[in-house]
This record gives structure tokens, C-alpha cells and sequence, in this order.
């Protein structure tokens, strides 16, 4: 057995060079690079609070490999994670760490842009408005004897930042007429942007008129 390996040594080592040398250079010359964007996923976002904003939605992923993996490569095939655990509230930076992106085993990541991202996260919290009934013609409400709003609070839950300056919430605008007897309007809530969520999307204002 010994004399099989040692017999002709030096031709079968000089062949194996040339076999590792040659696997190279067809395994190089395939290699190509691609560059795809694609969304971040916030992951791990501490309970009780919630990301306010982002400032950025997507990254550029470079990806190198062979030109059939390269060639058959699609953005859905890579998804970019930002773990948020153990985040808390204010505005903070976030590196996108290479182990946190899933990719194919047939390309590797060549570069990532931006390497980092900036997010707001802020805590949740919930409290009572209470709801101020708006009209459009507002020369009619001097002839109201009363105006009933149901329910006259609700419960708004949301970012921090956002509700504590806050006591009140306005219904969209109510057009009135003039009648004998109560007018009964249900209208939507009107909260600035998305992130503010109420206990009820809509209430009853009841009007009732003086007699004329």
C-alpha cells in the first residue's frame, strides 16, 4: 500500500496542483456581482412600544457568486433583518450586521448600503380625549340650545411623543340645518396621521334647536 502512495510521488502531487489550479480558474471565470434593493424588517421590537420612524425602508445588498446563481437571483431571495431587542424610547442608530441577512448559500454578500439605519422608537401609551364636535356653519350653532356628543370620550392609544401634548379630538365637519326637532349626525374622528388609534372611529352628535 505504502509503495502505491510513494510510487510516482512526484508526478501525482504536481497533478493534484495543477487539478486545484484549473478547478480555480473555471470557478473564477463564472463569477459575477449583482446589486439588489431590498426592505429591511424591523424584528424583536420591545413590547409596549412601537417605531415611530424609519429613515430607511430599504438597502442596497451587493451579492457575488457563480453567473447561474447570479443570473437566477431575485431581491425575495434576500431578506435584511434589524433586531431591535432591547430597544428604548428616542432616536438611535442600528448597524445591519451580515448574520442578520438571509441569502442563498450559493452567493455571499459583497457589500451592504447603508451599513446602518436610524430609528425612533417611542413608547405606547393610552388616554382619555374627550370629543369636540366641529360645523361647518357655525352661524347655525348660536341657535342650538344644546349639543350631545356620544360618547363624549374616548380612549386614544399611542406614541408617547404624540399624545401627551393632547387633551382633545375633533370630529370632521358637521354640515346643520335648522329643524324643529333634534338632528342626529354620526361623523368620524379626525387624529393626525396613523398612529394614533382611538377606541371608536365614529360618534353621535345630537343637536337640538331653540325655537325660532
Amino acid at each position: 500500500m505504502k509503495g502505491l502512495i510513494t510510487h510516482n510521488f512526484g508526478l501525482k502531487l504536481l497533478s493534484l496542483g495543477l487539478a486545484i489550479v484549473l478547478w480555480y480558474m473555471i470557478s473564477a471565470k463564472g463569477t459575477s456581482e449583482v446589486s439588489l434593493v431590498v426592505p429591511i424588517e424591523y424584528i424583536n421590537i420591545p413590547q409596549g412600544y412601537e417605531i415611530i420612524k424609519k429613515g430607511q425602508d430599504r438597502v442596497n445588498i451587493s451579492v457575488y457568486g457563480s453567473e447561474r446563481a447570479i443570473a437566477s437571483i431575485r431581491p425575495e431571495d434576500i431578506r435584511v433583518f434589524v433586531d431591535l431587542s432591547g430597544a428604548t424610547a428616542g432616536v438611535k442608530k442600528y448597524r445591519i450586521q451580515r448574520s442578520r441577512i438571509k441569502k442563498p448559500s450559493s452567493v455571499e454578500v459583497a457589500s451592504v448600503n447603508p451599513s446602518e439605519v436610524e430609528v425612533f422608537i417611542d413608547k405606547i401609551i393610552r388616554k382619555e380625549l374627550r370629543v369636540i364636535p366641529v360645523f361647518s356653519n357655525s352661524r347655525l350653532v348660536k341657535k342650538t340650545m344644546r349639543v350631545e356628543v356620544i360618547p363624549e370620550i374616548v380612549t386614544a392609544e399611542g406614541p408617547e411623543t404624540l399624545l401627551k401634548g393632547i387633551s382633545t379630538v375633533k370630529t370632521e365637519p358637521i354640515k346643520i340645518t335648522y329643524s324643529e326637532v333634534p338632528m342626529v349626525k354620526t361623523v368620524a374622528l379626525i387624529t393626525e396621521g396613523d398612529k394614533i388609534r382611538l377606541s371608536v372611529e365614529e360618534v353621535k352628535v345630537k343637536i337640538y334647536f331653540e325655537n325660532k
